[in-house]
């Protein structure tokens, strides 16, 4: 975890993320898949990207901030510092699903590396 959190900002952003992955798991995520500058080389990133699976998911327990997605899922970056969604959701403008979005480089399409986190591996 230290490649990702060696300044401030990168904490305040790993800290977020956590709390976001500790929420999901709680309902029941199995997993999150996570993208952008947050997981690439920027020093200093303006937030991170992720999505996660809702196989397992309970949506009773599930924090209702996870399906709030108005204003470009602003409560989700006020909340997390980050921006999470549904697997399965579309992505913005386009008909792919959101792994399938952060597994492409956006400008060239060509396939790039994300991260996955196995929450039954959170304490």
């Amino acid at each position: 975890m230290n490649r990702y959190t060696y300044n401030e900002r990168r904490r305040t952003l790993a800290g977020g993320l956590l709390e976001a992955l500790i929420l999901l798991k709680l309902a029941g995520c199995k997993a999150v898949y996570v993208d952008g500058s947050f997981v690439a080389s920027k020093a200093i990133p303006g937030d991170f990207d992720a999505c996660w699976e809702l196989d397992g998911v309970n949506l009773e327990v599930l924090d209702p901030v996870f399906l709030r997605f108005e204003a470009g899922a602003a409560s989700l970056t006020e909340r997390f510092s980050g921006q999470l969604f549904p697997v399965l959701a579309s992505s913005i403008l386009r008909s792919e699903d959101f792994f399938d979005f952060f597994s492409r480089d956006r400008q060239t399409r060509k396939p790039k590396g994300i991260i996955s986190v196995n929450l039954e591996s959170l304490p």
